[in-house]
Parts: C-alpha cells; structure tokens; sequence
C-alpha cells in the first residue's frame, strides 16, 4: 500500500510539473481525489488560518502587483497624515 501511495505521489508531482501553473493545483486535487476516494485514506480538516494568512498574502500581492501601493511603500507615514482628512 505505500509503495502504490509513492507511485501516486510521484505521478502527481510529474504530472503537475509537466502541467505547471494552475495544473499543479489541479494535479493535487487528482492526487487527493484518488487517495481519498479509491484509497480510503481520511481527508484532514481545511487548514482556515492559514487559508486567511494566504489570502490576505494575495490580495497585497496582487496590489503591489498592479502598481496601486507603490506611493504607500515609499512614505507611509506621509500618505495617512495627508489623505485622511478625519485626523484631528
């Protein structure tokens, strides 16, 4: 049973680099469909907190990505004191 676990181990990461970018996702959902649904082995439960560390990760990224917090990079403290008009 392990060696057949390795052999799907081994095929999805093959798999999922001969695939690359959102195939490797899709690969390892294979290769969890497959051991969950033909192998038996139990699911865990989803890992929320670092689900919303990734995602909160993603959105910066995607910001710096489209140029939108470059200004706020370079002086911080001058942006927030200038465009907030609700500090005293």
């Amino acid at each position: 049973m392990v060696i057949l676990h390795v052999v799907l181990l081994l095929g999805t990461i093959m798999l999922a680099a001969r695939w690359g970018g959102i195939g490797v996702g899709f690969a390892g959902g294979i290769g969890l469909a497959i051991s969950v649904f033909i192998f038996g082995v139990p699911a865990g439960s989803p890992p929320v907190e670092r689900d919303a560390y990734y995602s909160v990760n993603d959105c910066g990224a995607v910001g710096h990505a489209a140029g939108r917090w470059n200004g706020l990079s370079r002086h911080p403290d001058r942006k927030v004191i200038t465009s907030s008009s609700w500090l005293p």
